[in-house]
């Protein structure tokens, strides 16, 4: 059975009601304020496709008000493509498999929410912007939204923005073997992503590259099998030609199996980058820097056969090693410049920490290293004139 109803009113409104097998909607309007939506249940193969030119259009609200909406069926597929200013995307998919959702909008000030929630599974989700002031983001099943792409099952979701003063946030609840990927070209971006409750045995990934400068970044894991996180700021990893200052990057891994933590900002200055990771095994942490200015800190507690990496390149550069309630823990900090500090603090059996400081004249820098417990290792290496070192044990 298949509906139409279309209302003339002021805001152009156009809804179509869809119950069968392997159904089209398709919506096209062009102008301002329109209002557009579509829902399918039950069937296989259905697809969506809508297209809205103009301003202030509407395809839902992130108040909860599906502009697009698929339930109960197999192998189902979104294309959304709005271009303007202030428009306004909802998908949903509820208990849909193998579903594909795909949203594009061009423009300023607008918001793209995707959900695919409920039971369903083999999701593969699409956020292109390309403009100033956009949001998309990932969050929880039945959670409030203000443009967010939500994922459970297998999930696969992709975030992609290019301008200014952009916000991408994803939340993935649990789910099997799932990947994110946020990419952001321009300036005073933020991005987030969060996974929680993977089932056992899953790999999950997550992955943020931004290029411009004073943009924020942040990755949250807690409660899974074998996860990882990565997060570029500035050319490396990055295909554009801008260069990063003072942004912010920070990973929280807690109470997963194995666990890596990667953030690299290349090309930079007085930038900040923390990862923290409790709670886990076989945990590694890793961050590289090169500019000048930069802060590293990595903070370890109550892992096991762990690794901590922080490697910089530059001048007044501080790089702080954290590992506590831990055993056959290894800590490595190499700076390249004048001017640098290096702290690295460790307790538990068996642990071991290097710091070379070496490099462009090699002036003025501090490295400390404190160790309690027992059966530890510890090295300073240092080149250059005016330096101090500090080894503590006991």
């Amino acid at each position: 059975m298949k509906c139409f109803e279309l209302t003339p009113i002021a805001l152009a409104a156009l809804l179509l009601c869809t119950q069968a097998y392997a159904d089209t909607s398709t919506i096209t309007q062009s102008g301002q304020a329109n209002i557009a939506a579509s829902a399918q249940v039950g069937g296989t193969g259905n697809s969506i496709n809508l297209s809205q030119t103009g301003t202030g259009n509407q395809a839902g609200t992130a108040a909860g008000n599906p502009g697009i909406d698929q339930q109960s069926a197999q192998s189902s597929s979104v294309a959304a493509t709005q271009n303007g200013t202030q428009n306004t995307l909802l998908v949903q998919q509820y208990q849909t498999n193998k579903a594909t959702a795909n949203a594009q909008q061009i423009g300023t000030q607008n918001n793209a929410t995707i959900e695919q929630t409920a039971g369903s599974h083999d999701y593969q989700s699409t956020v292109l912007q390309n403009g100033f002031a956009n949001n998309a983001s990932v969050q929880a099943a039945l959670a409030a939204n203000t443009g967010a792409l939500v994922s459970l099952g297998w999930a696969n979701d992709t975030v992609d923005q290019a301008g200014n003063s952009n916000r991408a946030t994803v939340l993935q609840t649990a789910t099997i073997d799932s990947g994110y990927t946020t990419y952001q070209r321009g300036d005073n971006n933020s991005a987030t992503i969060a996974q929680s409750n993977q089932y056992g045995g899953a790999v999950n990934s997550a992955e943020i590259a931004q290029s411009g400068s004073s943009n924020t970044a942040s990755a949250f894991e807690d409660s899974n099998a074998t996860t990882s996180a990565k997060i570029h700021q500035g050319m490396s990893g990055v295909t554009a030609a801008y260069t990063t200052v003072t942004s912010s990057a920070s990973v929280d891994q807690r109470r997963n199996s194995e666990t890596s933590a990667l953030i690299d900002q290349s090309s930079t200055s007085a930038s900040t980058a923390a990862i923290t990771q409790a709670d886990s095994l076989l945990s590694s942490a890793q961050i590289l820097q090169t500019g000048s200015g930069h802060a590293a800190n990595v903070s370890q507690a109550s892992v096991q056969n762990s690794s901590a990496l922080i490697s910089q390149s530059g001048n007044a550069q501080t790089a702080t090693i954290t590992q506590a309630s831990g055993n056959q823990l290894y800590a490595n900090v190499t700076q390249s410049g004048a001017s640098d500090v290096a702290l690295v603090t460790q307790s538990g059996q068996g642990n071991s920490a290097y710091i070379t400081q070496t490099g462009w004249g090699g002036q003025n820098n501090v490295a400390t290293i404190s160790q309690s417990a027992s059966n530890y290792v510890a090295s300073v290496t240092q080149t250059g004139s005016g330096n101090t070192a500090n080894i503590n044990q006991h």
